[in-house]
């Protein structure tokens, strides 16, 4: 009768173990950034959404060109999955949007269709109007975000060209 006791009570302590340390991890609880975007709340600044966790923002493809690459422009969602809203249209490449802190702008990369055919910087404010160009040369430009506290617009930059231009 002990030994029943004693393996029920090893059992019981390990089903409590494994409800507790799966409970507690990202799998059950994932991560969502309600607070207010400026790095004190876990946020990795790589997450789109727009500083209060309502809104995510991200790129679909919404059509193909002659050549046969993608179209791709920007929308928003509600974080659950809900309202999706186009924010900008056309015959776009745009790629990496993010919200600013605030979630009144976002910055993201445009490919600028010319001869050299390079990505630029860009950013809008959070309904698509007053899309402005913030970066304009020969190289390519990638990866925007925003600072914590949004004063900044951190990117990279392709440092040269080979001797193909490339």
């Amino acid at each position: 009768m002990k030994k029943i006791f004693h393996i029920l009570l090893l059992l019981f302590l390990m089903i409590f173990l494994l409800i507790n340390f799966f409970t507690s991890c990202d799998l059950f609880n994932p991560v969502t950034n309600s607070g207010n975007g400026n790095g004190d709340d876990g946020d990795d600044g790589d997450d789109g959404d727009d500083g209060n966790g309502s809104k995510i923002v991200f790129v679909r493809e919404t059509g193909v060109d002659g050549d046969g690459d993608s179209y791709t422009n920007i929308f928003t969602m509600d974080i659950d999955g809900s309202n999706v809203q186009p924010i900008t249209t056309g015959n776009n490449y745009y790629n990496n949007p993010h919200f600013s802190p605030d979630g009144t702008k976002i910055v993201f990369v445009a490919a600028i269709p010319t001869d050299d055919d390079d990505d630029e910087i860009m950013i809008m404010d959070s309904n698509g109007a007053n899309i402005t160009q913030l970066t304009n040369n020969i190289v390519g430009d990638w990866n925007p975000d925003f600072s914590n506290n949004g004063s900044k617009i951190v990117f990279v930059r392709e440092t040269g060209v080979d001797g193909d231009g490339d």
